[in-house]
């Protein structure tokens, strides 16, 4: 159920915010536009609400079924993502570790939330160093993936990843085929992607050897 922070009396209109959700490893949500509607007329939007309405547009059976959040000692966490209750839950906004559900959305935000695949290590965060890429047909796009890990004084630090598995989808988020893209891992956080068609396509980075949240960027 979507819990109630702060409840003034003027809602804000609705906001358009980027989402990305991945299941264990499995991006269910790739970068989808979301509406998100003031719910608790705060005046302002909040993760929490980008997720009722993330889940509200592309789960099965809407928020009410996959999606819940609570106050806790740890302030306003969720308590059920994409229908799981397992507790093991991370996200991000804009690339940055969030402090609570309660923290601030604007509009064109980008939030990504992930149910962690594996609790010995946990995911860990990763990104493309761009939003986007272009190239031309069969030609070579170099790109940059990386992980986040933190300094001495916890703050978070990206570095570059190597020995991803990097797949390219469709405009719906189906693969395209095998034959229509390779994929060179240079060896140092860096990838050689060649697709032989134009159009515009999305560009996903999977590790289940060193646990990784998958990273996605457009490639035109």
């Amino acid at each position: 159920a979507f819990a109630s922070v702060n409840v003034k009396s003027e809602a804000a209109d609705p906001i358009d915010v980027y989402v990305t959700v991945a299941d264990k490893g499995e991006v269910v949500m790739a970068n989808e536009v979301v509406t998100v509607t003031d719910l608790d007329k705060s005046g302002d939007f909040n993760v929490d609400e980008v997720l009722f309405a993330a889940h509200e547009d592309a789960y099965d059976e809407g928020s009410q079924a996959g999606y819940a959040s609570e106050m806790t000692p740890y302030g306003l966490s969720i308590t059920k993502l994409w229908g799981d209750d397992s507790g093991n839950y991370g996200y991000w906004l804009n690339d940055a570790s969030c402090w609570s559900l309660a923290d601030t959305v604007n509009a064109g935000d980008s939030v990504v939330a992930f149910v962690y695949q594996n609790t010995e290590v946990w995911d860990s965060y990763s990104r493309f160093s761009q939003d986007s890429y272009t190239a031309m047909a069969e030609t070579s796009a170099i790109v940059t993936l990386e992980k986040a890990g933190y300094d001495a004084n916890w703050n978070t630090v990206f570095e570059a990843h190597k020995g991803a598995a990097l797949k390219v989808y469709d405009s719906a988020f189906n693969e395209i085929s095998a034959e229509a893209y390779k994929v060179t891992d240079n060896g140092d956080g860096t990838y050689s992607v060649i697709v032989k068609n134009i159009g515009e396509y999305t560009v996903a980075a999977y590790d289940n050897a060193t646990p990784i949240v998958p990273a996605l960027c457009t490639l035109t």
